[in-house]
């Protein structure tokens, strides 16, 4: 079941990205995103959900880019739908590979993800998520260059009933209680 709640998107994404930001520098790939001007900073959505999922892709582009680049984008492509974006620099996929990629325990070829670990769950539950959610998932990738794993959500924006009720009067938040 999804646990809609008020959440600060660019806040969500920047944990994410320090979260992984040792393992990123770790394997010398890049990590930076890049977050549209169209992008409401606060909207309703699965919080926990969109952090996994993000997590679990952020997590596979590093470890199939090293050394190299992973970029995370966030655009609103209307005024209810947003769209993740991870983007990376790392080996590709084979295009008669791609249909395997959301299948539960599914691996590909061996001799690309040997070394690399994982139980092939990640992408599969990533999918259960995002369909949980009414989005879409999928993956653009080529071959030797990279791939750009997506996913999109509907999304609303809070009422300003329900901004005040999560953003206490700065009288009360900036205290300091002992």
């Amino acid at each position: 079941t999804l646990k809609l709640q008020q959440t600060d998107l660019s806040n969500l994404v920047n944990r994410v990205v320090d979260l992984y930001h040792p393992l990123a520098k770790q394997s010398e790939v890049l990590l930076f995103k890049t977050i549209g001007s169209d992008v409401p900073e606060t909207i309703i959505a699965d919080e926990l959900k969109l952090t996994q999922i993000l997590s679990n892709l952020i997590s596979n582009g590093i470890k199939f880019s090293s050394p190299g680049s992973v970029q995370i984008k966030v655009s609103a492509i209307s005024k209810a739908v947003l769209k993740m974006e991870v983007i990376d620099s790392g080996i590709g996929i084979k295009e008669e590979d791609l249909g395997k990629l959301f299948l539960s325990f599914s691996q590909l070829d061996s001799s690309m993800v040997r070394g690399h670990g994982g139980t092939g769950l990640g992408l599969a539950i990533s999918q259960r998520f995002v369909s949980l959610m009414g989005g879409e998932i999928g993956v653009i990738s080529t071959f030797g260059q990279g791939s750009n794993f997506w996913f999109t959500f509907p999304f609303q924006i809070p009422t300003e009933k329900e901004s005040k009720l999560s953003h206490p009067s700065p009288a009360l938040s900036d205290r300091i209680l002992d």
